[in-house]
């Protein structure tokens, strides 16, 4: 029996399952393609636990990985606080691209041709309609940005990966 607070308690006459722990990535690389409104981002993580939630040995070329991704994005100033107002939170998916490397896009399909994923592809990430806010401002004297990239998956950890002051060259 397992106390919970509160007077709840949970009882169990099976075995606890473990959580898996992820590793984390390895790389995270976002670039504009052509310019800062569209970006790519991949991911690389040579993690094996991480590698099995996503599947990326038994996934082809393009293939949609497991887990379940979330980006934020948030425009930053010249200090790295960001702006009100420019922070754009979504779901995304991973696609793979090589043995242990993956791009994320917001589209969800089952597979997408690696070329879409080139510059001016529809796979890339919008930042003028990612998660339904516009955070670019073509008016700004930088375009700074930080990423954030969480994975969970059931039975596992979660992890996050984060690159601070993205600069995607803005107007």
């Amino acid at each position: 029996m397992l106390g919970l607070g509160l007077g709840s308690t949970f009882t169990s006459s099976s075995l606890t399952e473990s959580i898996i722990i992820l590793g984390g990535f390895s790389q995270i690389q976002v670039t504009d393609e052509p310019d800062d409104e569209n970006v790519k981002m991949s991911a690389r993580s040579s993690d094996s636990a991480t590698v099995n939630l996503l599947g990326i040995s038994s996934a082809s070329s393009g293939d949609q990985l497991g887990g379940d991704f979330t980006l934020t994005v948030k425009r930053v100033d010249n200090s790295f606080t960001p702006i009100a107002g420019a922070t754009s939170t979504g779901t995304v998916h991973a696609y793979k691209a090589s043995s242990n490397g993956f791009f994320i896009s917001d589209d969800d399909s089952s597979n997408i041709a690696l070329s879409n994923f080139n510059e001016g592809g529809s796979a890339l990430i919008d930042l003028t309609s990612f998660g339904g806010t516009d955070i670019t401002d073509a008016s700004a004297t930088t375009a700074l940005y930080t990423f954030e990239l969480a994975l969970t998956g059931a039975g596992h950890s979660s992890i996050t990966g984060l690159l601070i002051g993205v600069d995607l060259d803005s107007a």
